[in-house]
């Protein structure tokens, strides 16, 4: 503990590369994140993963296997409990964000059950209908599709675009159409895809 304390300090201290061009460049932030999670200082550890490692490893550099790696160190239970984190909305974004790099590293099957856990804080906790809606629509596309479950994604989609038009967020209900018109085309209902692409675009 003492120790992962000193060495916190110690990455703190270290300035922030004025670009990151590669996961090197992210070593010193990735060392303070494990010295914070080793002195069970998860909160602050979600802080600097969002703050500073979320962009670059996600979007930037595509390291999802880096990326999930990192995240499960805030699961000190391991998977099948929460992670440890006192606010609920960064319980929610951390299970989403796994669940996304999971899928994304080509293990869907593994992302719906996290995908589940997160909808039921945005319903039950949060009681947010604008995240619910994003996060069935996330759990549809990103990860229902991928392993062949079409019904549940279907369900997801129409619900998720039902919670849009109820809060009047027309641009996530763009999205929900036009990935609803993607399962529709996998299914072979090109009437019905082109209608929901159409709505998508209006």
């Amino acid at each position: 503990g003492a120790t992962h304390t000193q060495l916190v300090v110690y990455f703190e201290a270290i300035p922030k590369p004025k670009r990151i061009t590669n996961l090197d460049d992210l070593a010193p932030a990735i060392e303070l994140f494990h010295h914070l999670t080793r002195a069970e200082r998860y909160d602050e550890a979600c802080d600097l993963f969002i703050a500073r490692l979320h962009n670059s490893l996600y979007y930037q550099l595509g390291a999802y296997q880096t990326y999930s790696e990192l995240l499960l160190a805030l699961f000190p239970e391991g998977l099948a409990a929460l992670p440890r984190l006192s606010r609920d909305g960064d319980t929610a974004w951390t299970l989403n964000s796994l669940a996304n790099s999971f899928s994304l590293a080509g293990r869907p099957s593994e992302a719906v059950p996290l995908y589940e856990l997160v909808n039921d804080i945005y319903e039950n906790k949060m009681q947010n209908k604008k995240y619910l809606a994003i996060g069935l629509g996330n759990m549809a596309f990103t990860a229902q599709i991928k392993i062949g479950d079409l019904t549940a994604a279907a369900n997801n989609l129409r619900r998720s675009i039902s919670l849009c038009q109820e809060i009047e967020d027309t641009g996530n209900e763009g999205f929900e159409h036009a990935y609803y018109g993607s399962l529709l085309a996998v299914t072979g209902k090109w009437a019905d895809a082109d209608r929901e692409f159409d709505t998508a675009l209006e």
